[in-house]
């Protein structure tokens, strides 16, 4: 009989997803991480949780989640956020769909699959947006890099 309502498991690789990515990192030492669609910074914490120790660089095109990313990003020294921008293939400026659950928002369309199967995700407003590639700006961090890492959270 379970008193408290805990279960306990034992944590490996194969029940943990990000336990996985954590060994992968230290296995092939990786020691940038870009993080495209950064969110409120999630993925970032996950990292840190799980010891990385290497620089990070978040990339997040939402006003809100920008503002809430780089507040607890200014922690952690060899945490950078970079000024607010999509990242995709061209230069240039776009309206973003603002999602009521922010991980829903894009600048792709909604479909109706997506919006009945995560009514959540129904698009609220948006707001304008730079564009810039990977490219324009990768020489500012891949030149310092051994082994960089890029995490793409496609939009």
């Amino acid at each position: 009989m379970n008193k408290v309502n805990l279960d306990c498991y034992r944590l490996t690789p194969s029940s943990n997803l990000s336990f996985q990515l954590d060994l992968i990192l230290k296995k092939i030492n990786v020691d940038l991480v870009l993080d495209v669609g950064a969110n409120e910074e999630q993925f970032a914490l996950e990292l840190r949780d799980f010891e990385f120790s290497g620089r990070i660089v978040s990339f997040e095109p939402l006003s809100t989640a920008h503002s809430t990313l780089s507040s607890v990003a200014k922690r952690d020294p060899l945490w950078e956020v970079y000024p607010r921008c999509a990242i995709r293939d061209k230069i240039d400026e776009v309206s973003i769909n603002i999602s009521r659950n922010s991980v829903s928002s894009s600048i792709l369309p909604m479909t109706d699959l997506h919006s009945s199967a995560a009514p959540e995700s129904v698009f609220l407003t948006e707001e304008k947006v730079n564009l810039i590639t990977l490219d324009s700006i990768s020489d500012n961090y891949l030149n310092q890099a051994i082994n960089p890492f890029f995490r793409n959270y496609l939009m």
